[in-house]
């Protein structure tokens, strides 16, 4: 049996606990002429069953007057809130993407993290970068440009523009 299937009679169960002391699995099926949700006999005993095994129904057997005893189950209602866990209606992010969703982020935490600091680095750098060039340097001056030491030399040395230093020729 599919989990959707149990869920959808374990609320419709829920739904009709007022008034009812005990119950058999032949409400979920066609003999029951109320609106259900019609499974056969084998999945209606399988539903019960669950809820059985999971402590939200318990097993007892009723004398019926006139044949034997048949069996039947009885909701335990101290496990309301149980009931309320079961019954409750999922949607797609709860059922379908939200287990991969922490799958993937529980298994690949340290690349996120790498990532996140990677793309920090580079923003940070970019913006210092940017800072740099508008505010410490003067727009026609980014280029760093050479110029000879001496004149008895035919060196030259690659000094910053705002430090150039003028010599004379000599003579």
């Amino acid at each position: 049996m599919n989990e959707s299937l149990f869920v959808e009679c374990a609320r419709w169960i829920y739904e009709h606990k007022n008034g009812v002391d005990w119950w058999t699995p032949y409400v979920l099926t066609e003999h029951n002429p109320n609106p259900n949700p019609h499974v056969n006999i084998d999945e209606a005993y399988a539903v019960f069953s669950e809820l059985n095994r999971r402590r939200l129904m318990t097993h007892k057997i009723v004398p019926f007057p006139g044949k034997d005893a048949i069996p039947a189950f009885e909701i335990n209602t101290t496990k309301d809130v149980d009931w309320q866990t079961l019954i409750k209606k999922k949607g797609f992010w709860s059922l379908k993407a939200w287990p991969f969703i922490k799958m993937l982020v529980a298994k690949s935490w340290l690349v996120i993290v790498f990532g996140v600091s990677v793309a920090s680095t580079n923003l940070i750098g970019e913006v210092v970068r940017h800072y740099t060039k508008a505010n410490l340097l003067p727009p026609d001056k980014h280029q760093v440009q050479s110029q000879p030491i001496s004149t008895q030399t035919n060196k030259t040395q690659v000094v910053p523009a705002p430090f150039r230093v003028q010599t004379k020729p000599a003579e």
